[in-house]
């Protein structure tokens, strides 16, 4: 939400230090994320359904949800850019490689529902590979400390709704 905010009024030169601070702090959270919940997913998933014979699909479902975050990241950093033909070709390859791994990994793979979330997983890998080459000359890995703590003084007031959404969307 604070890339929405700043980014377009800032500076020639602080653009990529927004973006960097953004992209590093993105980073950060999603590695901290998967150690935390792949280290405690068998207790996430008994807690959450009580039986683990499904819990090599949760494994790659939580894979998906950071893909997922880095995939938002790059489709928003190319509207930031206007970069429209970017943003067009990651979204139709994200939907549609997404779509067909989906379905043909689900016939393939036992148990299919493996097969759905590994073809989401692929679909979404590649379409975050293509954008961070598309805009590898936005950002680059580094903190800029004052950047950041004005994304997140910005953004802290919005993370409930966020977190809200958040669940509204992976609760099922």
């Amino acid at each position: 939400q604070a890339m929405a905010r700043f980014y377009p009024a800032a500076a020639q030169g602080e653009k990529k230090a927004y973006a960097s601070a953004a992209w590093t702090f993105l980073l950060a959270m999603l590695i901290g994320f998967m150690v935390v919940v792949q280290l405690f997913a068998p207790a996430l998933w008994v807690l959450i359904l009580g039986d683990l014979g499904f819990l090599p699909a949760f494994r790659l479902a939580l894979v998906l949800m950071a893909l997922n975050c880095l995939f938002y990241f790059f489709q928003n950093q190319c509207r930031w850019e206007f970069h429209t033909a970017e943003y067009v070709l990651i979204s139709l390859l994200f939907s549609f490689l997404s779509l067909a791994l989906s379905l043909g990994l689900g016939v393939i793979i036992d148990p299919p529902l493996v097969g759905v979330i590994l073809g989401q997983v692929l679909g979404a890998a590649v379409a975050v590979g293509l954008g961070a080459f598309g805009l590898r000359r936005s950002f680059h890995l580094r903190l800029d400390k004052d950047k950041l703590g004005e994304l997140l003084r910005f953004s802290l007031p919005l993370v409930p709704a966020s977190l809200g959404l958040f669940l509204s969307v992976y609760v099922s």
